[in-house]
């Protein structure tokens, strides 16, 4: 997949960014509702398909076990395949607790300004507050074959393909003031953690990459360290760097991060 690049505040390329969030203007990305609403009842749709795959193979391993009319060994095969399919069941669970927001965003879903981040009407994020943060669109990574009908599963069901995880000071306080529905954005350990903010399932397709434009170019500017990349083991390992506990190894005002892009 092609590095998603966007440009530093002090880079020609974003200059209308620099100026905009410079005037005091804020950048503000609507919420597709319809399109979150039919993911939300996808999620369901789904997690109901697993529950019903792993309750068969359930029954199959007690009937193979009390009547023995094939090999124990297919009892094994079966049980497997249940645990298997309950680990499907937990990832959709969790898209589905995480889709959830969408029953309690207001129609401007992302405000974006030099000041921090509004996220669903109701959780505002200062950048004061930040100290880093990546963002990954893979809307575009090729997929194997053998991976399309899982892929197309996972978008029915709401599973992101683009968001922006961000550290944030005194998360458990900012998680607990938000709406019920909405504390599926935060992920907290003990006092540490930060906010992980869905893009592709929550708003129009047009707007998803100048959404996380915004928020790279905003966050820079006010001194957090945030970038935006599309190599995988750079993105988990800077989302375990921001979101894990106390690790600080990328604390607030650090400056532009090394740009994977601009090797």
């Amino acid at each position: 997949m092609t590095e998603a690049v966007v440009p530093h505040p002090s880079d020609p390329g974003a200059s209308a960014w620099r100026e905009l969030f410079a005037s005091g203007q804020s950048w503000v990305v609507p919420f597709d509702r319809a399109a979150a609403l039919r993911r939300l009842r996808g999620s369901v749709v789904v997690m109901v398909g697993c529950a019903v795959v792993i309750a068969a193979w359930m029954t199959l391993t007690v009937v193979i076990l009390t009547t023995g009319f094939v090999a124990p060994a297919y009892a094994w095969i079966c049980g497997l395949l249940a645990v298997a399919f309950s680990f499907i069941f937990v990832r959709f669970y969790l898209t589905h607790r995480r889709m959830r927001i969408a029953r309690a965003s207001t129609a401007e879903y992302l405000v974006v300004s030099a000041e921090g981040l509004r996220v669903a009407g109701h959780v505002t994020v200062p950048w004061s507050v930040v100290g880093g943060g990546i963002g990954v669109d893979a809307r575009n990574e090729v997929q194997p074959a053998y991976r399309a009908f899982a892929v197309g599963v996972e978008q029915y069901a709401g599973v992101m393909q683009a968001e922006f995880a961000l550290s944030v000071r005194g998360v458990r306080s900012l998680r607990d003031a938000a709406p019920r529905d909405l504390r599926a954005l935060f992920e907290v350990i003990g006092t540490h953690g930060g906010i992980r903010i869905p893009i592709d399932t929550m708003v129009p397709p047009v707007h998803v990459v100048r959404a996380m434009e915004a928020i790279c170019v905003a966050g820079l500017m006010s001194g957090a360290n945030v970038e935006i990349s599309s190599d995988r083991g750079r993105v988990f390992t800077r989302v375990m760097d921001v979101l894990g506990p106390g690790r600080g190894r990328y604390p607030i005002g650090e400056g532009r991060p090394e740009w994977s892009g601009d090797k």
